[in-house]
């Protein structure tokens, strides 16, 4: 039988940790290993492209858990065959869960995301030093003619991607620096097809959510961007390490 794991815990958390019951209300059971336990349930019959409810109702197991004990947790769709497999990943992955577990395992995941006010003003031909090829600008251009106008339309482009990607590095050191000493560290990234969209991933511990949303508010007032809280959340954008920016 094919299971669906959810999350990994140390074998001392499972034991005292709530049961939710998983997709479809089946029971979740604890498999332990080594130390490790990873928590699971019989894998639904369904197509590889899950219905959101099925998406919900994982997430709503990971977190139930997370409030409980500290969890390490999986990506839906982490699939095992029966509990010989399952055994054999935790003993032979030990250091690694062991490890992210340590790492990330007492914190909780907030999120922030920030769309910036306004499109990039486009800067005027004069003021862009480089062309398309970055080579200097020619210091005139002729006033008319389809290839000036296209290589006006190029560089003007380029010129709003710049101001773009500046205005998104003053953006992450404002938030970095109005949440200092309050998160482990953090992630970000700018929404596909929509640049003025970043959002920002910080890994901070129990302890640290109140005053973490407290600088949220302080930021608020200060920051021209519109800004949006969520969380907390288990740590789902911290399992990879590789991922990660200390503070």
């Amino acid at each position: 039988m094919k299971y669906l794991a959810y999350c990994i815990l140390s074998s001392c958390d499972a034991r005292e940790a709530p049961r939710p019951n998983g997709l479809d209300g089946n029971p979740i059971t604890v498999i332990e290993a080594a130390g490790l336990a990873v928590a699971c349930s019989p894998a639904p019959g369904r197509p590889a492209e899950p219905p959101v409810s099925d998406l919900l109702a994982y997430a709503a197991v990971i977190d139930r858990m997370h409030q409980a004990c500290p969890v390490l947790p999986l990506r839906f769709g982490s699939l095992l065959e029966g509990t010989e497999e399952m055994e054999q990943v935790l003993r032979r992955r030990h250091d690694e869960f062991a490890q992210a577990l340590a790492e990330v395992g007492r914190c909780v995941e907030m999120g922030l995301r920030a769309l910036a006010d306004e499109e990039p003003i486009p800067v005027e031909r004069e003021t862009v030093p480089h062309d398309i090829a970055g080579e200097p600008a020619p210091q005139a251009l002729p006033e008319s003619g389809a290839g000036v106008a296209y290589l006006r339309r190029r560089r003007e482009a380029f010129a709003i991607k710049d101001q773009q990607q500046q205005a998104r590095q003053s953006l992450a050191e404002a938030v970095r620096q109005a949440f200092a000493g309050l998160f482990v560290c953090w992630t970000s990234e700018v929404a596909e097809g929509e640049p003025r969209l970043t959002s920002f991933h910080f890994l901070v511990r129990r302890a640290d959510v109140e005053p973490f949303r407290g600088a949220f508010r302080r930021l608020q007032k200060t920051c021209s961007a519109r800004l949006l809280l969520t969380g907390p959340w288990p740590p789902y954008n911290f399992v990879n390490s590789g991922k990660r920016r200390n503070e």
